[in-house]
């Protein structure tokens, strides 16, 4: 028996909790946190401040969808463990470890989480298309489809590494975009990729379910 909380349950969870955080993108609560700045943030700070609700409700989506997608990564991450601690079998042949890493070990489990550990990394580094695969070809877990879920990710990394601008990638999977246009996300944008991630995430947890038998810890 494999022991475990519902994933799919937490992740829920925490998304939930983010609706609350998305709450505070009202031009009501801007009015209110912006005629405290002074009293809150030192003059030499304060220019870099949302000079304008636009520019806040942005702020608050994009810090919502940031967040949301690290707990899915973390989702997905802690399948990739359960799965694989139950069917060690099907981790790859070829995983190395150093005899200083061995020495740093206590028992024959240890060498499986190490183990474990490493593909959890080499896995969750690839690409959103990789992880895809893997789901599907290592873990006989099917990928649900949702392209709204790849052109979050897309906007992820563009918010992360593109000073918030769509990049070529983003725009080839999603023709609403030019390339160089300002992302500015509203509270309905993540919103909606909340949905497709809870969606997601109880059709994967249901299938871990029937192929692996959970209790509750």
């Amino acid at each position: 028996m494999v022991s475990g909380n519902n994933l799919a349950d937490r992740l829920i969870g925490q998304l939930d909790a983010l609706v609350a955080f998305l709450s505070l993108a009202h031009e009501e609560v801007f009015d209110v946190v912006s005629s405290e700045y002074d009293s809150w943030v030192p003059k030499d700070q304060q220019d870099t401040l949302p000079g304008n609700f636009g520019i806040y409700r942005t702020q608050i989506s994009h810090a919502a969808l940031l967040l949301g997608l690290s707990y899915f990564e973390a989702f997905l991450s802690d399948v990739v463990r359960l799965v694989l601690r139950s069917r060690p079998e099907i981790l790859p042949t070829d995983k190395k470890i150093t005899f200083g890493q061995l020495l740093d070990i206590d028992s024959e489990h240890d060498v499986l989480g190490l183990l474990i550990e490493r593909e959890v990394l080499d896995v969750m580094f690839g690409s959103f298309e990789s992880i895809a695969s893997y789901f599907k070809n290592r873990l006989n877990l099917e990928w649900p489809v949702s392209s709204g879920l790849r052109e979050a990710n897309l906007i992820r990394n563009c918010i992360i590494h593109n000073m918030a601008r769509a990049d070529t990638r983003l725009v080839a999977a999603a023709s609403v975009w030019t390339v160089g246009q300002e992302i500015a996300l509203i509270p309905s944008d993540v919103h909606n990729i909340g949905i497709d991630v809870r969606r997601f995430a109880q059709d994967v947890w249901s299938q871990v379910e029937r192929q692996l038998p959970i209790t509750s810890d």
